[in-house]
């Protein structure tokens, strides 16, 4: 193993390798030790990690870097030897119409396409099943998540012919192109692809803190709550979600959810203190006058989404119970300082202040409601002031993965506290 990392360094001293040891413990006692080793820093996307363990399988990598691998960003293609090859899934089960291979053939061509992109003639194949010729099945095989597709029939689209990139660059010019054909394919033949997202291959997670407990042996006794079942719903929905954007929106709900609901119990809570004064037949006038105010303040207020979140937070968040999960998840110095996401203008979301009361909630509310507006508004050229339209590239998907953390959080906590 030493002789083939030696190797790699000397020819490839872009790629960085990082060796991780490894101790499991099996359900029956035993116990598994090794080593396993990432490879990053490939052209085009040098944050994505291939691994490795056996000296066998570093060799088969190293053979595979000698092509010139390039690795596209949003979605899972790459580029060796000249050749682009993109990995596409069905966009519904509608759509997977596919020619069945041959019976002396492990793979089928069964759609060529010549089209013109700026100077470029490019030859575009629709490929499915294993064809040995392919570089991105025996690449997928060093990609964590990747060995499920590897080993399967697959539809691969492969782009032959294109050498000179337009001035928007070559990631852009490929979009473009599968965009093109895609859509047409799809229209014309009812046969219809989509890329796949690496993110949704790679489902990278983040330390999570441990909230089970052993089983007790005895009887245990529980007091009846009366939990909201449309809460539980949509959290157990966005659990099962795997595209970050859609998840967020959809934990987002439980905060909307009482979005209106919240300024009515304020007014509910406030009108029942002053009737329950004990001077309240007394004073009557001057106590329905009060009462008048708080109605007509919380209707002021009924129209700005912005400040409807903050009601529902300042309601149903303590600010010290989620500082202390953030803790317990090792990511409240993310929290504590300004995140910046990198979209068409840069979003920017507030840190946190955990030490004030009134800062706290603030920010918090600003936080949410900034990526959540981010993400819901498509149009680029939304007024900034409102929503800087969210794109999910993977460094933006990361800082999205952490900020899930704690619009969950928040979610278990409105179903909580607002049970009866």
């Amino acid at each position: 193993m030493e002789a083939i990392l030696k190797n790699f360094k000397e020819t490839f001293p872009d790629l960085n390798i990082e060796a991780r040891d490894y101790n499991y413990r099996w359900a029956d006692g035993s116990e598994e030790s090794g080593t396993t080793y990432y490879v990053t820093g490939y052209s085009g996307n040098p944050d994505v990690q291939l691994y490795f363990e056996t000296k066998e399988d570093a060799q088969r990598l190293f053979d595979l870097t000698l092509k010139g691998i390039f690795i596209f960003q949003d979605f899972l293609a790459i580029k060796s030897d000249g050749v682009i090859e993109v990995l596409l899934i069905p966009v519904s089960f509608r759509s997977s119409r596919i020619p069945t291979e041959n019976e002396d053939e492990s793979h089928t061509h069964f759609l060529e396409i010549g089209m013109k992109y700026f100077n470029n003639d490019l030859n575009i194949v629709f490929e499915a099943g294993q064809n040995e010729d392919s570089t991105l099945p025996k690449f997928m095989e060093f990609l964590r998540g990747g060995k499920r597709f590897s080993r399967r029939r697959v539809t691969i689209l492969k782009i032959h012919g294109f050498k000179k990139p337009s001035v928007e660059g070559q990631m852009n010019d490929i979009r473009n192109i599968l965009n093109s054909v895609l859509f047409d394919v799809e229209f014309t033949y009812e046969l219809g692809f989509e890329t796949m997202n690496i993110e949704g291959l790679l489902r990278r997670g983040i330390r999570r803190r441990k909230r089970g407990i052993e089983l007790p042996e005895k009887k245990i006794d529980l007091i009846y709550k009366n939990y909201i079942p449309e809460l539980i719903q949509y959290f157990h929905t966005a659990e099962k979600v795997d595209f970050l954007p859609f998840k967020f929106i959809t934990y987002y709900h439980i905060i909307e959810y009482f979005s209106d609901k919240s300024a009515y119990k304020i007014v509910s809570d406030e009108v029942k203190k002053l009737m329950l004064k004990p001077d309240f037949h007394v004073k009557t006038d001057h106590y329905i006058n009060q009462a008048i105010n708080i109605f007509k303040k919380e209707n002021e207020k009924h129209t700005t989404d912005k400040i409807k979140i903050e009601r529902v937070l300042r309601q149903y968040i303590n600010r010290e119970e989620l500082q202390s999960a953030l803790n317990e998840y090792e990511l409240i110095e993310h929290f504590e300082k300004d995140i910046t996401i990198q979209c068409n203008k840069p979003l920017t979301l507030p840190a946190i202040d955990f030490g004030k009361e009134g800062n706290f909630y603030q920010n918090l509310t600003k936080r949410v409601y900034s990526l959540r507006c981010s993400i819901v508004h498509s149009n680029p050229d939304f007024d900034e002031t409102k929503a800087i339209p969210f794109i999910p590239t993977p460094k933006n998907i990361d800082i999205l993965r952490v900020e899930m953390e704690m619009i969950a959080e928040i979610a278990r906590m409105i179903i909580l506290y607002s049970k009866e």
